[in-house]
């Protein structure tokens, strides 16, 4: 799904300590060849960070609108730890091979952020957990990803220094299909009835995130149980 005629940068209102900041502010380096790697632990925790996902897909977008036609999609990914799967194309994470199940393994996650040559790295909030990593899977990461953010599933996320804001009329349908693409039916049915509940059409969506060096990233990776 393009997002090209449903959003647009001016569509996303950043906030870093009462001032207006764009996404270059905060990913100086991003280009049309940027890799987003987005880390869930509950199937739907993504959705809390649509807002970041979302300015990046229509950053992406603006190095190709003044092409008459274009055929492109953004090399973004998910990485997902439960076994109950969702599919972020909406998002333009698509095809939807670039949704992965990976487990809760943080070294394997590690890898696989390696694999699929990830530099912007969102993760959800829990309780940090010191992990440890081969030397080869920890320096390969170090080397290539430059930006980290913790993102806000549920309400966790213990301190933030930025917000994204934008109108949720818009992008309403998408997030709507990209819940109704949960493979468990008793999880979707709650979850939807849920966010409905919380979510009004003709109200902002707001999101609160915290930017993080790699090493702090690490301790918000997936433990095994």
């Amino acid at each position: 799904m393009h997002s090209t005629k449903i959003l647009k940068s001016e569509d996303f209102v950043f906030m870093s300590q009462d001032r207006e900041i764009d996404l270059t502010d905060l990913i100086p380096n991003f280009s049309a060849l940027s890799r987003l790697g987005i880390i869930s632990h509950q199937p739907t925790d993504g959705i809390n960070a649509s807002n970041l996902i979302m300015a990046c897909v229509t950053e992406f977008y603006n190095f190709y609108r003044h092409q008459h036609s274009f055929f492109a999609y953004p090399d973004y990914f998910s990485f997902q730890t439960s076994h109950i799967s969702i599919d972020y194309s909406h998002f333009d994470i698509w095809p939807s091979y670039k949704n992965l199940q990976i487990g809760r393994n943080p070294e394997k996650m590690l890898q696989a952020l390696n694999n699929h040559g990830i530099d912007i790295l969102l993760i959800p909030y829990k309780e940090p957990t010191n992990h440890k990593f081969s030397p080869e899977t920890l320096s390969s990461a170090k080397r290539r990803i430059q930006k980290c953010f913790l993102y806000n599933p549920a309400d966790r996320l213990a301190k933030h220094n930025f917000t994204i804001k934008r109108q949720t009329a818009p992008f309403y349908d998408s997030i709507l299909t990209v819940i109704n693409s949960i493979s468990d039916p008793e999880f979707r049915d709650q979850f939807l009835n849920q966010w409905r509940e919380q979510v009004h059409p003709n109200g902002d969506t707001i999101e609160t995130y915290h930017q993080v060096n790699i090493d702090e990233a690490l301790k918000f990776f997936p433990c095994e149980t």
